[in-house]
């Protein structure tokens, strides 16, 4: 059976947990930073923050700072846009990270 992808979804100046068995390091499918819906990340956060919808950043870059958790179990991310770039200055951003974790 192939295994379950997992989602992590992060807020900006937040800490994103990617955590698989210890038998079954980290694979990285995909990573995104930015925004590309309203709801997500949104509580308490100024309307005109969250409505530009059309800034998600799956660049080279913010996988490479991902693909630093493969083989690890437990890998802590700070999502902030010192560490990945901002793809839209004055909205309020989101890292999703979807993963599998693989036998070895």
């Amino acid at each position: 059976s192939s295994p379950t992808i997992r989602s992590v979804v992060a807020c900006e100046e937040s800490m994103a947990g990617l955590v698989c068995a210890e038998n079954e390091p980290i694979t990285v499918i995909s990573a995104t930073y930015g925004r590309s819906d309203q709801t997500t990340c949104s509580n308490g956060i100024p309307d005109d923050q969250t409505k530009n919808t059309d800034c998600a950043m799956k660049t080279n870059l913010v996988v490479q700072r991902i693909r630093r958790c493969e083989g690890q179990f437990l890998c802590p991310v700070f999502v902030s846009s010192s560490v990945f770039g901002d793809p839209c200055v004055g909205t309020y951003k989101y890292l999703e990270v979807k993963y599998i974790c693989e036998c070895e």
